[in-house]
C-alpha cells in the first residue's frame, strides 16, 4: 500500500495543501485545522455555513515545529494573498459572512476534536476515488471529500472498511488504526475549485455507499509520514 498524496488544512474549512511529508501528532497530521474563524455564538465557520470558504487556499510557510507554527497564507478566490493574522483576511470573510466573526489558534501539541472534525485522520484509495467519478459521470477531485491520505492499495473500490480494525505503519514508525467510515454531508456537494452547489455528489453517495465515502483511523502512536513510502499492516 503506497501513500499517493497527504494532503492538511491549516484553516478549518479552507482548501488545504498538498505536502511531501509531515508529522502525525496525537489528533492527526501537524496544524490539521488549526487556525479557526469562529461566528458570535463562538461556533466555527464552516463549509456548511459559507460554501466560499471552500475555495480560499491555505499553506503553512515554514518548517514544522512543535513551539509555534510556521505563518499561514491564505490565498483568496480572486489571487489576494494574506496573512492569516491580517485584519483584512477577516473582513474579506465578514463581507462575504454578513457578520462579525473572531480567530482562534490551537496549539501544534493539541487541535480539539470539533476543529479537527470527528476522528484523527481521513484516508481514502485512489480506486475508490475513481469508481465514485465513474458512477457519478463528473470528476470527483480529492480536494472536495477532504482526506489527509490519498493511498494505492490493492483493495477493490470502496472497501477502506477492510481495513477498520488493522493497524498501518510507517517507515518512521508511526501508527494508525482503521476505526470506521467516514459519514458524509453537504460540504462534498461545494466545488473547492468555484464554491458551487452540485448535489449529485451527496445524491450518489447516498444512494451508492449509504452515505459513508473514507475511512476513520485513530493514532497509537505518532511519527512522519512520507508521500510515496509505503505503509505496512502491522498486528494489533
Amino acid at each position: 500500500m503506497r501513500v499517493n498524496a497527504l494532503y492538511r488544512h491549516p484553516v478549518k474549512s479552507m482548501q488545504g495543501e498538498q505536502v511531501e511529508q509531515t508529522m502525525i501528532m496525537p489528533y492527526g497530521f501537524y496544524g490539521d485545522r488549526s487556525h479557526t474563524f469562529k461566528r458570535e455564538d463562538n461556533r466555527y465557520l464552516t463549509i456548511t455555513q459559507l460554501p466560499q470558504m471552500a475555495v480560499f487556499q491555505a499553506s503553512f510557510q515554514g518548517e514544522e515545529s512543535f513551539h509555534k507554527y510556521p505563518a499561514v497564507q491564505v490565498v483568496s478566490p480572486s489571487g489576494k494573498s494574506y496573512s492569516y493574522e491580517e485584519d483584512r483576511l477577516r473582513e474579506e470573510l465578514e463581507q462575504l459572512w454578513g457578520g462579525p466573526l473572531s480567530k482562534e489558534v490551537y496549539q501544534p501539541g493539541n487541535v480539539p476534536l470539533g476543529a479537527i472534525e470527528e476522528e484523527a485522520v481521513l484516508l481514502i484509495t485512489e480506486s475508490s476515488l475513481s469508481e465514485l467519478e465513474k458512477r457519478i459521470g463528473k470528476p470527483a477531485v480529492s480536494g472536495r471529500f477532504r482526506p489527509n491520505i490519498i493511498l494505492e492499495a490493492d483493495l477493490p473500490p470502496f472497501s477502506e472498511s477492510d481495513l477498520i480494525g488493522l493497524r498501518l505503519q510507517t517507515a518512521d514508525g508511526a501508527l494508525l488504526e482503521g476505526v470506521r467510515m467516514c459519514p458524509r454531508c453537504s460540504i462534498i456537494n461545494v466545488d473547492p475549485e468555484s464554491g458551487k452547489f452540485d448535489s449529485d455528489y451527496l445524491r450518489a453517495t447516498a444512494k451508492e455507499l449509504k452515505n459513508e465515502f473514507g475511512l476513520y483511523l485513530r493514532v497509537i502512536r505518532p511519527g512522519k509520514i512520507h508521500r510515496n513510502e509505503r505503509l505496512q499492516l502491522v498486528s494489533s
